[in-house]
């Protein structure tokens, strides 16, 4: 016959931060949205920079005698950083619904009502309209949804979930 042992209270297991609970599904505030903002901004650069590196690299090894930096000219620059941007936000968002600032700090872009993934059509306009006008986030701070202007134009809305 076999009894039965009690062995405490049941352990709960959950990758949400206890004090985040609450927020899950909620729709996020402008300071969260502008952090990972920053963080993505962060990416971007570092990824240009490493590209940049690599080039240099490359010519580097092939002649090192005569070899010059590789110095890229700011307009190509920037355009280069804009194309890159849109590329990035509108993979991460048609993909997964997060790009790498939105995982670090627990929102997801999805589609407003149902939840579900954002289109690439909606991604790239979400993601060109919030490259070239990011301060269509400032929106947040006023609309009783906490939605942006690009939210707005494409249907979506950004929630926590972690």
């Amino acid at each position: 016959m076999t009894t039965r042992r009690e062995v405490g209270p049941t352990l709960h297991l959950s990758g949400v931060p206890k004090g985040a609970r609450p927020l899950q599904g909620r729709t996020a505030g402008f300071a969260t949205r502008a952090m990972a903002g920053v963080v993505d901004v962060i990416s971007v650069l570092a990824f240009i920079a490493v590209g940049l590196l690599l080039v240099n690299g490359f010519v580097l090894a092939v002649d090192p005698v005569r070899f010059e930096p590789v110095l890229v000219p700011f307009a190509v620059t920037l355009v280069g950083a804009l194309v890159i941007s849109v590329a990035y936000l509108t993979i991460a968002w048609a993909s997964m619904g997060r790009t790498f600032g939105s995982a670090v700090l627990g929102i997801r872009v999805v589609t407003a009502g149902t939840h579900a993934r954002l289109p690439v059509p909606r991604a790239l306009v979400r993601a060109a309209f919030a490259t070239v006008f990011p301060i269509g986030l400032a929106w947040v701070i006023v609309s009783p949804k906490r939605r942006s202007l690009h939210d707005r134009l494409v249907g979506s809305a950004v929630l926590y979930q972690w």
